[in-house]
């Protein structure tokens, strides 16, 4: 990726509004989107409170109290929309993990760290992955070991370790693709200021240029663009907290010093990054008092790294049980995350996902989230793909040479033995040939459901008369009258009626016409049966509502 990069008259600190709670060390913080978040942490007890900085008013909010209960010295990072904490000290370690929905101000607990209980480790965020590396477990053993989080499936998977020693309170930032962890102290306690950087693509690590200061943990540390910042802290084994500020430059793997951090000098603060300006507030002054001030940081040189600008379409009104393809219109991005609500499959890293497939009727909302090195844009529309109702279901009834499907839908095809039958294209079908018959029909949205029957058996093929059937019907439909035309004329017939549950309809039949007058007929379909020589030949037609102009 290209960054332009420029000087500006900056790379100075602003005090802004401060943290409404107590004064505390050890906090949790994260930003989403264009707000940031403050919470739990060690004032004298186990705070379990969070708060939201809005960068524009200048104001803090209070949220739902943290899910897991007070604790501090926990771990916390923000992907996909998202914020996520825990571990920590509570009165005991602790190893669960919880997510934080802004939208709906609630937590809920994910999968435990599979590491087992862990505080004081780091963290950093890698597209729509979080990585935890380090920290001490109940046993007090440091460690060097780093885990991958997937938030959207709730998985965690273990990769390299840190190289280099055993660690706790270090601090991480990710520039583009890279994670970076460096500095914190080791088991004996002394202060580090090795540097690494980790590639998630080949699971590899590197060293780098170590910070060009005294080794420290519990410093604060975090990416603006294209460069990444460290400092504060505390040194030991001489106990002394730090002010100094400084910038890593990946392209040349060099620390530059910069303006001090303008409150008092002190460790284990809360941070988070938004619109290119880091934060930095809380912590404590030589393990004594602890404080609440709030300050902003603009950097002097400005990357300009775009942005990402998420964007999509789609086919998104489409029947249940089908599947639709997704096209990513995003500019700037370099990884997406998709969220389907309600689809198969749920999520996608693909950049134009395909065959998202929806089996239940409703609206679903559309997750997209662009990420590049300076960030992330998530675009989320809600009821954004509808899929319609289920069609109303059909099934097919056999009476006598005719199959009859549910009347309603829009459009009917009939297919005999799987193939198409042209011009089969009503609700009900006169069949000839024995066989399965299967109907799709229709519905108003285009939405198909399909009926089948089989084995059916035409029980009007009775001995025929010189090759036929002895008598044809016509017009049919019929709205007045039906006539019959006999094949073998002078033949002695005798001719009823039936409705199709089986009564016999009282009609009126000219002999001298050959007609039946159906205009007293209620609209339906009726089976018209001739007897001759103890042989009863039957056939079906229909009866459609009297036009009184004829």
């Amino acid at each position: 990726m290209t960054f332009l990069c420029h000087a500006a008259l900056a790379d100075y600190w602003t005090q802004k509004s401060s943290y409404p709670g107590n004064g505390r060390s050890r906090a949790f913080c994260f930003s989403i989107d264009d707000k940031g978040y403050f919470g739990c942490g060690d004032y004298v007890g186990y705070a379990s409170d969070l708060w939201a900085y809005d960068t524009t008013s200048n104001t803090w909010t209070q949220k739902a109290a943290f899910g897991g209960g007070g604790r501090w010295s926990g771990v916390s990072f923000s992907v996909g929309g998202y914020g996520f904490a825990g571990l920590g000290w509570s009165g005991t370690m602790m190893d669960d993990i919880w997510k934080y929905d802004p939208v709906a101000n609630s937590w809920m607990q994910m999968n435990n760290f599979p590491a087992g209980q862990r505080q004081v480790p780091t963290s950093f965020t890698i597209g729509a992955k979080a990585y935890i590396a380090t920290g001490r477990n109940f046993s007090n053993v440091f460690q060097n070991d780093l885990w991958e989080y997937e938030p959207v499936s709730d998985v965690w998977t273990q990769v390299a370790s840190l190289p280099g020693t055993t660690r706790s309170q270090p601090f991480a930032f990710a520039i583009d693709t890279i994670g970076y962890v460096g500095g914190g102290f080791d088991q004996a306690l002394n202060g580090l200021n090795d540097f690494y950087a980790y590639d998630p693509s080949s699971n590899t690590w590197t060293v780098k240029a170590s910070l060009p200061a005294a080794g420290r943990g519990d410093p604060v540390g975090f990416s603006i663009g294209c460069r990444g910042y460290a400092g504060t802290g505390q040194t030991l084994p001489v106990n002394n907290v730090l002010n100094d500020f400084w910038e890593y430059n990946p392209a040349t793997n060099q620390w530059t010093a910069k303006a001090s951090f303008a409150g008092t000098a002190r460790d284990e603060a809360a941070f988070f990054v938004i619109g290119g300006k880091g934060y930095l507030g809380l912590g404590g002054v030589n393990g004594g008092s602890l404080t609440n001030d709030f300050w902003e940081y603009t950097p002097d040189t400005t990357c300009i790294n775009t942005m990402p600008l998420a964007s999509f379409s789609a086919s998104n009104h489409i029947c249940p049980g089908t599947c639709t393809d997704f096209t990513n219109l995003s500019s700037n991005g370099t990884s997406f995350l998709w969220i389907f609500n309600g689809a198969n499959p749920g999520t996608s890293t693909d950049i134009n996902p395909t065959t998202i497939c929806y089996n239940t009727p409703g609206n679903y909302p559309v997750t997209l989230i662009a990420t590049n090195a300076s960030g992330s844009d998530t675009l989320t529309l809600n009821n954004y793909m509808t899929v319609y109702p289920y069609p109303a279901p059909q099934g097919i009834m056999q009476s006598s040479d005719t199959l009859f499907a549910n009347a309603g839908a829009v459009g009917y095809q009939w297919y005999y033995n799987g193939t198409l039958i042209p011009g089969a294209t009503n609700y009900f079908y006169v069949f000839i040939n024995d066989g399965d018959y299967n109907l799709v029909a229709t519905d108003a949205n285009g939405c198909e459901v399909e009926a089948v029957i089989f084995d059916v058996i035409n029980p009007l093929s009775a001995p025929e008369i010189s090759g036929r059937n002895p008598f044809v019907i016509f017009p049919n439909p019929v709205t007045d009258k039906l006539t019959i035309q006999l094949l073998q004329p002078g033949q002695d017939l005798e001719i009823s009626l039936f409705n199709m549950l089986g009564e016999k309809v009282p009609a009126f039949f000219d002999r001298d016409k050959k007609t039946f007058d159906c205009r007293f007929l209620s609209p339906g379909i009726y089976m018209l049966e001739l007897s001759a020589e103890k042989i009863k030949y039957r056939t079906t037609f229909i009866h459609t509502s009297h036009n009184s102009n004829q």
